[in-house]
C-alpha cells in the first residue's frame, strides 16, 4: 500500500505520500468501519496482483521496481477488464488525497505536509467574531416569541 501511496503522491516537486505518512493512513482509514463488507480484501486482493504482475515482469516485488516500472503496472492494473482496477485506482487516489490534505488528527498530513505544500493555514473560523454575526435575518424574524433574542410580548 505504502508504495503504491507514494506512485499517486510522489515527492518530485514537493511533499509526497512519503512525507506526510499517506500509506499508513489509508491501511488505517481501510480498518474504520465504513470499509467493512469485503472491501478491505478487495484492496488488498488488487494489492497482491500487483505484486505478483512486479515479480512475474521485473523479477522482484512492487515495492523494488523503479518508479517507471511501477507507474506502469498500476496503469495496466486500472485497465483491467472488469473495471475493477480502475474502481481500485479510484479509492487509492482518494484515500491519497484525504491522507495528504486531510486533518492530521485523523492520522495522515503528518506535520501537516499536505497543508504547508498548497499553503493552507488552518484557523479558527470563529476566531474574532461573534455568533451574532453569522445571523441570518430570516431566521431571526422565524424564531417565536418569547424566545433567546426574538421580541417579547
Amino acid at each position: 500500500m505504502v508504495a503504491v501511496m507514494n506512485r499517486i503522491l510522489p515527492s518530485d516537486d514537493g511533499p509526497g505520500a512519503a512525507e506526510a505518512g499517506v500509506g499508513a493512513y489509508a491501511a488505517d482509514a481501510l480498518g474504520h468501519r465504513a470499509f467493512r463488507g469485503g472491501v478491505l480484501e478487495w484492496v488488498e486482493g488488487h494489492l497482491q496482483a500487483l505484486e505478483a504482475q512486479a515479480r512475474e515482469q521485473h523479477g522482484h516485488g512492487f515495492a523494488d521496481c523503479e518508479p517507471a516500472q511501477q507507474d506502469a503496472l498500476i496503469e495496466l492494473r486500472s485497465q483491467d477488464q472488469t473495471g475493477a482496477g480502475r474502481e481500485f485506482l479510484n479509492l487509492m487516489v482518494g484515500l491519497g488525497l484525504e491522507g495528504f490534505l486531510g486533518d492530521p488528527a485523523h492520522g495522515g498530513n503528518l506535520d501537516q505536509v499536505g497543508w504547508g505544500y498548497i499553503a493552507y493555514e488552518p484557523r479558527d473560523p470563529l476566531a474574532g467574531h461573534s455568533l451574532s454575526e453569522f445571523e441570518i435575518p430570516a431566521l431571526a424574524s422565524a424564531r417565536p416569541r418569547g424566545a433567546v433574542g426574538g421580541e417579547r410580548s
